[in-house]
Parts: C-alpha cells; sequence; structure tokens
C-alpha cells in the first residue's frame, strides 16, 4: 500500500481492518513462521539465519513505514479532537480541565492506538530476531575460525 493508502484506511474501522488483515497475510504470518523456528530450535546453520535476517528485515521496514504514518495519524487526529472540543466547550461557556479534555480526544483514537501497539509489537519481535539471528551467526563464525586452528 501506499502512504496515502495508509492515511486512507487508518480513518475507518473497515480500513483498519483491511490493513491489519493484509498485513497479518503478508507480514505477521511471516513473521510468526520464523518466531516458530527460534521456538524449535530449526535455525541451525548460517544459510537459515541469513535468510530469517532477510526477511525480518524487509518485514521491519515496511512495518515501520506502516508504525510512523499510524503514529502521525494518530498524534493528528487525537490534537485535531482535542482543539475542536475545546473551541466547542468555550464556545459554549463550559469549562473542562485540560485532564479531561485530554481523555475526551484520547478516546476518540483508540482505535488508531491499537494498530499502534499491533505494529509496534511485531516491529518489536523482528527486531529480536534480527538481533539474535546476527548474534548466532557471529558466535559460529567464531566457532568456525576456532575450529579451523
Amino acid at each position: 500500500m501506499t502512504y496515502r493508502e495508509i492515511e486512507t484506511a487508518l480513518q475507518t474501522e473497515v480500513g483498519i481492518v483491511k490493513i491489519l488483515d493484509d498485513l497479518q497475510a503478508n507480514h505477521f504470518q511471516c513473521i510468526d513462521y520464523n518466531i516458530g523456528l527460534f521456538r524449535n530450535g530449526s535455525l541451525s546453520d548460517t544459510g537459515q539465519l541469513q535468510t530469517c535476517i532477510d526477511e525480518l528485515t524487509g518485514i521491519y521496514m515496511d512495518l515501520q513505514t506502516y508504525y510512523m504514518i499510524a503514529l502521525v495519524t494518530k498524534i493528528n487526529r487525537e490534537n485535531s479532537y482535542y482543539h475542536d472540543l475545546k473551541i466547542t466547550k468555550d464556545k459554549d461557556n463550559v469549562k473542562m480541565t485540560h485532564a479531561s479534555l485530554e481523555k475526551d480526544a484520547s478516546f476518540k483514537v483508540a482505535n488508531e492506538r491499537r494498530v499502534l501497539h499491533i505494529l509496534e509489537g511485531k516491529i518489536n519481535s523482528c527486531e529480536k530476531a534480527i538481533s539474535t539471528c546476527q548474534s548466532r551467526m557471529r558466535l559460529m563464525s567464531k566457532e568456525i575460525e576456532h575450529l579451523a586452528k
């Protein structure tokens, strides 16, 4: 999806579900598959580790783009809700505290926050898996060097 398509999809619950369904099919399943490989101890050679790194790095880069677009959308929408609510309450001479206005604005962006947390969890999984693969490859390389001596 282009950034405009992502921004547009984030405007509605249907769009958010579509984004999450697309990410599940194209990215989350691959992350979950690689997590399974870690759990089962199936990543045993440098070729498998490199494949895992390559796959997860590509996914990480895609998810990071989605995350940043969702974050900006959430922040902008939350600020807009806050500002609009403040203007409305001021016009109606209704006194509200800053915390109350923030809470109302935060409630309005609950779906965006949900998407952010899902993306953040998957991004963190990618980062950890990539780091672990790199560590294992370094360890294997040292073992090979040691055996060669």
